[in-house]
């Protein structure tokens, strides 16, 4: 698992292409349309429940972020609420 540390280092438009990356594999609408902040997670790439449960996972596995069972995952519904959480977990490290 990486080092929560590094993603400090990462600005948002890093985090963001590694997301995208993540977000091809699990999206269930294809689209030539760029993934950024504003995407929205269920209605543009077609995530499911089960989609969001995979995002989780990558996260985790990718960034070295342990998402709480306390953070209501249904309230996250774009890209850049995403890594708004990831640049919040990376801060708490600094």
């Amino acid at each position: 698992m990486p080092d929560i540390a590094a993603l400090k280092d990462l600005s948002r438009d890093q985090i963001i292409d590694k997301l995208s990356a993540q977000l091809t594999q699990i999206r269930k609408v294809e689209s030539n349309d760029p993934i950024g902040e504003k995407t929205r997670l269920v209605e543009d790439l077609g995530i499911t429940s089960l989609g969001l449960v995979d995002l989780v996972i990558m996260v985790e596995e990718s960034f070295g972020v342990r998402v709480k069972s306390s953070q209501d995952l249904t309230s996250i519904k774009t890209v850049g609420q995403v890594v708004d959480l990831l640049v919040q977990e990376g801060q708490k490290e600094s």
